[in-house]
């Protein structure tokens, strides 16, 4: 590969870079060893003390024979090197590697990411499932697998993701504002682009004979959420799950709620002095633990935790499982339930 030099820092030589608008994002270099370290003490110097906040590469392979890259912050970047052994032909001779930190972890706070890949991957599978492990990673929304095309087609559209493309070395990045992301993938679900469960192969009158018998169908009757909040069946408990981190709308079942939540005066004087606040907080507080762990594509996430069974008797807290369900909801929004493991 053709190697660029910088006009700044005469003596080192780049065989890779990528920018986003100009600003460094990657950067392999090479150079002698005090050639390398006198960059990079250059890039963390103000300019009026000879720093440096941009750079021009010079290349003979390129259209215009010049890249300028603005460093935009020394402080984000990641620093590799490594040393060509002392028996090679030009001396003392240091590989340099600067990246965004973005490649070694995501910003959850602001989800944002990084993928590196290489030229001609473009249209790989690999590439395409790296991609989509870092999406649901980055992402504060539970993702489900059978979504990646149409999330992932989608959010290339909007421009949460982007392609960055460079010299030696692409790169994907990936930027996913929170309010904007919900209420896209609310839309997404409600008009039928995103279902909670995978989809049946339509079935149409064809080679096999085959139609769907249920296209006609007259739906009899629908029992919604709100009917089911209503009728006491669920117990809405949306406000403490906000307060315990949750995003989205929360709801116990009346056995859940039966088990590990009511306790009245008489539970306090025969068994043990509790509160249902702070039982309903036990139970909330578990939940959004499971679903920071919760493995990435899953509905249905099993967790633990030790409560005083409401059952007159007993004085002692005793451990117990439940089910944190993801679904939608009756506008095709993301919802949550707490049940008992036999409840659906």
């Amino acid at each position: 590969m053709s190697l660029m030099s910088i006009t700044e820092a005469p003596g080192l030589f780049a065989d890779a870079i990528v920018t986003d608008q100009s600003t460094l994002v990657f950067l392999s270099l090479w150079g002698r060893d005090t050639a390398i370290q006198e960059f990079l003490a250059r890039l963390s110097l103000p300019t009026q003390e000879g720093g440096l906040a941009a750079f021009r590469l010079e290349a003979d392979f390129e259209a215009d024979g010049s890249t300028y890259v603005q460093v935009g912050g020394a402080d984000r970047l990641q620093k590799d090197t490594g040393r060509m052994p002392k028996t090679n032909l030009f001396g003392d001779v240091v590989h340099l590697w600067l990246y965004d930190r973005l490649a070694l972890s995501p910003d959850y706070a602001n989800r944002r990411a990084l993928l590196f890949y290489r030229p001609g991957e473009e249209q790989s599978a690999k590439l395409t499932e790296r991609l989509w492990a870092l999406v649901k990673d980055t992402c504060h929304l539970p993702l489900l697998d059978h979504w990646r095309e149409t999330v992932l087609a989608g959010m290339e559209t909007v421009g949460w993701i982007k392609r960055l493309e460079g010299i030696g070395l692409n790169a994907i990045q990936v930027s996913l504002p929170e309010a904007q992301v919900e209420e896209t993938v609310q839309h997404w679900i409600r008009q039928g682009h995103l279902t909670v469960d995978k989809m049946p192969p339509v079935l149409v009158q064809g080679a096999s004979g085959l139609a769907d018998p249920f296209a006609d169908a007259q739906i009899i009757s629908v029992y919604t959420r709100a009917q089911a909040i209503t009728d006491g069946v669920l117990v809405d408990v949306s406000e403490t799950a906000v307060e315990a981190g949750f995003r989205c709308a929360v709801a116990l079942t009346q056995g859940v709620y039966a088990d590990c939540v009511a306790w009245g005066e008489e539970d306090r004087r025969r068994q043990t002095y509790q509160d249902e606040p702070g039982r309903l907080w036990d139970v909330v507080w578990m939940a959004a633990n499971a679903a920071r762990t919760a493995k990435l594509g899953e509905t249905r996430t099993p967790f633990q935790l030790y409560r005083v069974p409401c059952d007159g008797k007993s004085h002692k807290p005793k451990l117990t499982t439940l089910h944190l369900h993801a679904g939608a909801g009756d506008e095709g929004e993301m919802v949550m339930t707490i049940m008992l493991p036999g409840e659906d």
